[in-house]
């Protein structure tokens, strides 16, 4: 009887927390114990991705921690530094960190294409590692009056900088390429996150540390850097990548560990390898150009998607909020501004609830006029001298934003890329994104100083505005769609 009992049983030994109770008498033992077993092998699928995925997303931590963190010791460093009410010598300390990072995203393509996603990673871990010891050093440089301290503080953010070019456009295209079509926004919002958590923290920073410990907030950046570079080098290359390379063997390998195994994931892993092997016949990545006229409508495309974000406003929001807040009478800004990065958190929850139930379209549309609206508001608050209107304002401004203009584009430009420049498309997007980061870094303050700020959030109320327009009429709704089928729908 035991020798029975045993024959009749899964071979296969599970973790306990991978059963669940079936009711008695609810079928045969082998019924009740395939039905244990397809529970499971589906958890094991969600769980590997989900956890490469979250690895990946700490890069992401490290781009929101280091663009946030500036907020709050700004004004210390300027006058530690010597350009205390320079605001063009302030703007490059910001923008030092941006101009880095739009050489960092724009080399990205090449390095994910050459050396592979995973690889990749390492490579970007660096200078999230060697530029916040940059910046410390600029602290050293001042207690022992070298007089090079501002050199060194812009140097630091132009390392780190790199690293955040080279994350902002790698974590997405690697979400992109090992998520399931069924389940890819809801973890392209991973990334948002962890961008979000990351200017939380940034924030946070700002009120555990006083202004005059700002190296140790550069330096505090280091370890999920170093965690994120040393941790990906266990995780599985994309499938996609190896595949069109004509790895067909080492793809399927990687897949099964993303996502099981089972029919429907072998159905699924044919499927990526025959339309690979077509788009490798077509065409190789290595001679593949986002710059051909058959890509030219993805290459607009992926560049106006950051184009109008930015133009929105959000960076001066993120950057300047407390700056802004002090100018208009709010007594606690540093408060104020960790409360504009909590909500940034939340609103990306919200994102994940959506986006796989209402589309990418719609909450587009959603969010874009929400950020009109919420800047008119900005506008006429900070007119008339109503604190508590332009806070609130600003507020409702980060949870239309996170909700769709903040998470959307970066999954959308790797949705509609064709496989052989996705990885040029992701870089010519966050490339053009941070130009637009340059732009504004540099621009702001000296606009608000010339025209004060109802007037800037006006125009930014009107781009939120056209960018609507653009939504509705050019870009198509990718949910539940494979990415081949995506690119073939975009560029058709």
């Amino acid at each position: 009887r035991h020798w029975h009992w045993h024959r009749q049983r899964p071979h296969r030994i599970l973790p306990m927390q991978a059963y669940e109770a079936v009711p008695p008498g609810s079928g045969s033992d082998e019924e009740e114990g395939g039905a244990r077993i397809t529970r499971a092998r589906s958890r094991e699928r969600k769980g590997s991705v989900v956890r490469c995925v979250a690895i990946a997303s700490l890069a992401s931590f490290c781009f929101g921690y280091h663009m946030a963190v500036i907020n709050g010791p700004l004004s210390e460093i300027a006058i530690k530094v010597g350009i205390q009410g320079e605001a063009a010598a302030q703007g490059l300390v910001i923008s030092s960190l941006l101009i880095g990072a739009t050489v960092g995203s724009f080399c990205c393509g090449r390095i994910a294409d050459a050396l592979g996603r995973v690889k990749a990673f390492v490579v970007c871990a660096i200078p999230l590692t060697v530029g916040p010891l940059v910046c410390a050093a600029s602290a050293i440089a001042v207690a022992g009056e070298f007089g090079v301290a501002f050199p060194v503080v812009v140097l630091g953010r132009l390392v780190t900088g790199t690293g955040i070019g080279i994350a902002s456009s790698l974590v997405p295209l690697y979400i992109a390429e090992v998520a399931p079509a069924k389940s890819r926004g809801k973890m392209a919002t991973i990334n948002q996150f962890s961008i979000c958590v990351g200017i939380l923290f940034g924030l946070v920073a700002n009120l555990v540390f006083q202004a005059k410990q700002w190296p140790a907030m550069f330096m505090v950046g280091i370890l999920p850097a170093l965690v994120c570079g040393m941790a990906m080098c266990f995780c599985p290359e994309s499938p996609r990548w190896l595949a069109l390379r004509g790895q067909s063997k080492q793809a399927e390998k990687s897949a099964m560990q993303l996502w099981g195994s089972g029919e429907e994931v072998q159905m699924e892993i044919q499927e990526l390898i025959s339309s690979q092997s077509a788009s490798l016949s077509k065409q190789s990545p290595s001679s593949a150009s986002i710059l051909e006229r058959k890509y030219r409508k993805v290459l607009v495309v992926c560049a106006m998607m950051f184009v109008i974000q930015q133009l929105s406003g959000i960076n001066s929001v993120i950057f300047f909020s407390s700056a802004v807040f002090k100018e208009i009478g709010v007594k606690s800004t540093a408060a104020a501004s960790a409360m504009v990065g909590l909500v940034n958190v939340l609103g990306t929850f919200v994102a994940t609830f959506f986006i796989e139930r209402v589309g990418r379209k719609l909450m587009l549309d959603v969010s874009y006029g929400g950020l009109a609206l919420c800047l008119v508001t900005m506008s006429l608050g900070s007119h008339f001298g109503k604190p508590t209107l332009v806070v609130a304002g600003t507020l409702l401004y980060i949870l239309a934003f996170s909700t769709g203009a903040g998470p959307i584009p970066a999954l959308y430009v790797n949705e509609i890329a064709p496989e052989p420049i996705r990885g040029q498309a992701s870089a010519t997007a966050f490339g053009t994104h941070w130009v637009m980061n340059i732009l504004i870094g540099q621009t702001f303050l000296p606009l608000v100083k010339a025209f004060g700020i109802p007037a800037v959030y006006a125009v930014f109320a009107a781009v939120a505005l056209g960018s609507l327009v653009f939504s509705r009429k050019v870009l198509i709704e990718t949910k539940g769609k494979s990415l081949d089928e995506v690119s073939r729908a975009f560029t058709a």
